[in-house]
Formats: structure tokens, C-alpha cells, sequence
């Protein structure tokens, strides 16, 4: 990477970015020592649940977790699968929802939503599920700095004038 040009890590971050794999070896390795570590003390109980675990509301507040036949109570649960990739259209807002022109295409930087009528105004979404498509790597307050500064760069632009975000 120090010797692409600025040019070629565009091109990389829109193209192959967006189509690598992640790699659950590169966990760090004094994460799952303290992880094992936690699990031979008897602190932490780990459960492998699958896609067609079922997460109930237990008793007492805590978690019952049913995989197959079985169950599985939990006081607590730290749930580790990650957010799943969402459209424009799975937004939380009807009315939002409802104007968009197309709410099923992923959306891309500067992250502007497609409304049916530009009078509405413009509005960005920088909501993880939803961009989650299209930046599988996105991880929150880590992407904030990167991510907000294309959307803040698009909002500043007035009339056709370019104006950079100050980093």
C-alpha cells in the first residue's frame, strides 16, 4: 500500500474493497486467549448457535437461547454475529421509506438516498446495515472519520462548487 498513488487507492476502496473476505484468523491472538481464558475459568459459557438458532426472551431478564431441540439459558448475552446488510428500503422510517425513487439499489458514496423529487432535499444515510452492502468492512466509530467526510464533502458542495472537507 505506500507505494500506490492516490488515484489507485480510490480505484482500490470503490472496486476490490468491497469484494474481500474477512478473516476471522486475523482475531487478535491475546483476544481469544482471554476469550479461552474466561471460558476454562467458568465465567463464560461460548455457544455456536447456527442459522437456525432461535434468541427468546428468558427469565429474570436474561437470554434463552434455542438451538434445534435444545435449549440454552443464558443471565446475559454478548451477541457476536454482526449487523446484517440492509437496503434503503429496510430503513426505520416510513415516511423516508415512501419517498424514496429506488430503495433497493446499495447505496455508494457520497451516501445520498435516491428521493422521488429533488425539492424533498438531499439526505444522506451513513447507517451501518445499510451501507453494510456495499462496504462489507465498515465498522463503525472505526469508518466514522473516512465515511462522514465523503458525506460532509457532499453537503458542501453549493451550486456546482466543489469544496473539500477539512481533515
Amino acid at each position: 500500500l505506500p507505494h500506490i498513488t492516490p488515484a489507485e487507492w480510490t480505484e482500490f476502496r470503490t472496486h476490490l474493497l468491497p469484494v474481500f473476505a474477512d478473516c476471522y484468523a486475523a482475531v487478535p491472538h491475546l483476544s481469544l486467549e482471554r476469550l479461552a481464558a474466561l471460558r476454562a475459568a467458568g465465567a463464560i459459557d461460548i455457544l455456536e448457535s447456527g442459522d437456525n438458532a432461535a434468541f427468546l426472551s428468558g427469565p429474570d431478564g436474561g437470554v434463552t437461547v434455542r438451538v434445534g431441540a435444545q435449549d440454552h439459558a443464558f443471565a446475559a448475552m454478548v451477541d457476536a454475529r454482526g449487523q446484517s446488510a440492509a437496503l434503503p428500503c429496510d430503513l426505520a422510517f416510513p415516511s423516508l421509506v415512501a419517498a424514496l425513487s429506488d430503495g433497493t439499489a446499495p447505496l455508494q458514496a457520497p451516501f445520498l438516498l435516491p428521493l422521488q423529487d429533488a425539492r424533498m432535499g438531499r439526505v444522506f444515510c451513513l447507517s451501518m446495515p445499510q451501507l453494510l452492502d456495499r462496504y462489507p468492512f465498515s465498522q463503525g466509530l472505526p469508518d466514522c472519520d473516512s465515511l462522514s467526510a465523503i458525506a460532509v464533502t457532499a453537503m458542501l458542495q453549493d451550486e456546482g462548487t466543489p469544496r473539500a472537507f477539512p481533515r
